[in-house]
């Protein structure tokens, strides 16, 4: 069984998504459109599930506010 997650985001988090993207391992795909950003997680096992999705929302708060900070 395969676990799909979709996670849509705001065009605001481009940059920050960007920055993320060389972390990404095979199972996160990310893509862009009018709509905003949209991150799909492929996933086996529950738990890898929730422990990647955490990781990946930590990291894309901590890029975005990086990206505030250099706008002040």
């Amino acid at each position: 069984m395969k676990l799909k997650i979709k996670l849509t985001l705001a065009e605001r988090f481009g940059r920050a998504v960007s920055s993320l993207e060389p972390d990404n391992t095979p199972n996160i795909i990310t893509s862009s459109s009018e709509g905003g950003i949209t991150v799909k997680f492929t996933f086996d096992r529950i738990a890898s599930a929730i422990a990647s999705l955490d990781d990946y929302l930590s990291n894309l708060r901590i890029a975005t506010e990086i990206e505030e900070l250099g706008e002040e």
